[in-house]
This record gives structure tokens, C-alpha cells and sequence, in this order.
């Protein structure tokens, strides 16, 4: 759950652009994220802070306001929709005639995703970016360290649950590719990473056409 501590570290790094990284004040950033921790009580359903570190949804709330909106057109047996939460949380029903949905990646050629009746997040550095000195600065931060990850430029994770997974796909970013696979195992989703305008790996062939 990193990525709901991390708003002033994302905060530093968008700074980047004006030259005024302080890598001081990350530190000191994780060390308060690193004692600071969510008790969820599922009984009365609460959530407390224990500790000093500051929250952002940022990581699922898209995420969660596409789900609320799946069910409500379930509830009222709507089939045929696409919901687009900023491109990044898209849910897709069934086409009128049957066919898939066709969904493209930005910044990569000649390539796209045919699916129906399934959710689609993504994580990318693309949108929120600069470069000094030949080096990239982002807003998704590695947990570890408090610098922008560069294992990947973008992560798509394809399945049921649009809050799972606009979650997974900002976890993923940081994640090996032998974690990947074994946590997409574990939930039941399919997940394609992409580097440098290219496709990197997918766990699932399936729906993958280039």
C-alpha cells in the first residue's frame, strides 16, 4: 500500500522539472512512510492511520468509481457500455453485434488489445514526465528507494474488478517480472508491461494482437 503514503515524495519528483529535488526530504519521507501503517476493521467498517505519513488515493480511486458505476448499470441489466475513467480505468460490456473491443496503448505502434466484457487499468509515466540531463523524472516512485521506477514505461492489467485493478497496475510498475507473474497468478489477471515502445513480457497470450 505504499503508493497511498507517497503524496509529498510525488510531490518532490514533479518538482524535478524546477530543478529542486531535495533527496533530504526523501529520505526523511520514507522513514515516516516506512512507520506509518492502515488498520482496517471490517466490522464496522473503518479505516485508521497509525502514524505520521499523508494518504493519496490517487492509486485506486479512479479504479473504484469505475467499479461503482459497473454496478450500477448491472443492477439495471445494462450489458452494452464503456466507461472511460481518464483513460487510465476503462470498463467495457458487450458490443451490440458481438465483436471485441479493440484498445490501442499509447506510444505504441501498430499494436492493440481485442476484448469484451472486462475491465482494463493501466499505470504510465507518460503523462506526468520530465527529463534533465538525459535522465526521466516521474510521479510512480519505487517503495524502496523514493526514486522514479524505470523497470517499465507502461503497465496494462486486464480483468473483472476495475479497483483491483487500477491498484495492481501502480503496484506492478515496481515489480519484478517473476513477481508480476506470480501476484497476476494470484489474482486472476492478465497483465502486459511495455518498454521503450515495445512490448516487454505479458502473462497471457490471449488477448494480445500486434
Amino acid at each position: 500500500f505504499f503508493f497511498f503514503f507517497s503524496t509529498l515524495i510525488n510531490f518532490i519528483w514533479k518538482l524535478q522539472k524546477e530543478k529542486k529535488t531535495d533527496l533530504k526530504v526523501i529520505k526523511a519521507e520514507l522513514n515516516l512512510i516506512n512507520n506509518t501503517t492502515l488498520e482496517f476493521n471490517k466490522d464496522n467498517l473503518t479505516v485508521k492511520k497509525i502514524g505520521d505519513g499523508l494518504i493519496d488515493l490517487g492509486g485506486i480511486a479512479k479504479g473504484y468509481a469505475t467499479l461503482k458505476a459497473e454496478e450500477i448499470l448491472d443492477e439495471y441489466n445494462i450489458t452494452h457500455y464503456v466507461i472511460n475513467a481518464g483513460v487510465s480505468s476503462i470498463a467495457l460490456g458487450k458490443k451490440p453485434n458481438g465483436a471485441n473491443y479493440k484498445i490501442g496503448v499509447k506510444n505504441i505502434p501498430n499494436f492493440y488489445i481485442e476484448i469484451n466484457s472486462k475491465a482494463l487499468a493501466t499505470s504510465s509515466i507518460s503523462e506526468q514526465i520530465t527529463v534533465n540531463n538525459g535522465k526521466a523524472y516521474h510521479h510512480v516512485i519505487d517503495p524502496f528507494t523514493g526514486i522514479p521506477t524505470t523497470l517499465y514505461d507502461t503497465v496494462v492489467v486486464i480483468g473483472d474488478n476495475s479497483c483491483v485493478l487500477d491498484v495492481l497496475s501502480t503496484a506492478f510498475m515496481s515489480m519484478q517480472e517473476e513477481d508480476i507473474f506470480s501476484m497476476a497468478k494470484d489474482f486472476g489477471v492478465e497483465v502486459l508491461t511495455f518498454k521503450d515502445g515495445k512490448l516487454l513480457f505479458s502473462t497471457s497470450e490471449e488477448h494480445i494482437y500486434v
